[in-house]
Order: structure tokens, then sequence, then C-alpha cells
């Protein structure tokens, strides 16, 4: 089954609901941060990157999407929700992956192997969306291919590969694949 998809208030792009961090309006009107997403009430979602937590924040995104006047101390648990999201074991994981030579960088190569059928996981730079990341999710979806939005917290996608200006990498392993969906998904 398709995991549903969500916008997130900070870039308004689309994500399946299990990458995005979810606040929550509880009954008494104050806001939470749903890490389970398992809360009663209206919910609003957030990517797992400081780039959006802080465009929410300085926009005061959640006070539209709710219509009330949140405390401070939301953006707060969201920011440290980012941080205590396992960005440093997931950037450690697809290091290993890519010296294990078990991934295909670029967006060039990882078209290539997409049409081939040869990735279990394609994994995208969230924090950089354009044309091409696009293209790759395009592809992905008619191949049947799982993909994940990769929301990095410090360094950047192209720097956690080993690669200049590389935006998506596409795991050939099934079980680096299956241990990064785990830890991306968290």
């Amino acid at each position: 089954m398709a995991d549903s998809m969500r916008k997130c208030v900070g870039c308004r792009r689309s994500f399946p609901k299990t990458q995005l961090i979810r606040v929550v309006k509880k009954s008494n009107g104050q806001l939470a941060v749903d890490l389970k997403q398992a809360m009663d009430g209206r919910g609003a979602y957030v990517c797992r990157s400081v780039s959006c937590v802080s465009k929410a924040q300085s926009r005061n995104l959640l006070a539209q999407a709710f219509h009330l006047n949140p405390k401070p101390d939301i953006y707060l648990a969201l920011a440290e929700s980012v941080h205590d999201s396992g960005s440093h074991d997931i950037s450690r994981l697809l290091g290993f992956a890519v010296r294990a030579r078990k991934a295909i960088l670029g967006h060039m190569a990882v078209s290539q192997s997409i049409k081939q059928g040869q990735l279990c996981l394609v994994i995208v730079d969230g924090d950089h969306p354009g044309e091409t990341q696009k293209q790759i999710e395009a592809l992905a979806q008619r191949s049947h291919t799982d993909l994940l939005w990769y929301h990095h917290t410090s360094k950047s996608f192209d720097r956690v590969v080993g690669k200049a200006n590389c935006r998506c990498a596409g795991i050939t392993d099934k079980q680096f694949a299956s241990e990064l969906k785990k830890l991306i998904m968290e």
C-alpha cells in the first residue's frame, strides 16, 4: 500500500507522510510535535530539515496552518526533532554504501540504472529540489522503484556521497536499501 502524501508547510512540496514531522493541534488548542503521527487533532507537516523548520518559524507558517498564534517552544521542539532524526546514521550508512560500491551516483547514472531495473532504492536530496529530482521521481514511480527524499541537517548531500553537485543516489544492494529506508523513515 502506498504511503499517503502530505505537503510540508515550509517548502510546500509533497512527500509521503512518514518522511515528515507532524505537528498536531490538540483538543486544548496547544500545538505538539507528533513523531508517531498517532495523536488526535488537526495536523500540519514539516520536512525533517533545518531549512524547512526555519522557514516555518520565520514566516510563522504554523500560525497560518492552524489559525492561531503558537508558542515559540513548538519551533524549538521541531528543531530538536530534526536533530534527533538520525541524520548522522543515515549519512554514515549512505557513505558506507558509496565506498562499498553499492551506490550509483548522479542524475544520468541513476536514471539509466532505474530504467535497467538495477536499483533497490533511490535517495533524492530533499533540501535542494529541482527539475532533475522531479525527473528521477517520475522515473522511479513508473518503474516501481522505492524513492525517499533525504532531508539532511548538517552535511550537504553531495558531501555525504563524496561527489560534487550530486543530488541523487541509487542503492543497488537490498541490505543497504533496507537499512537506509528504516533510518530515513524513523
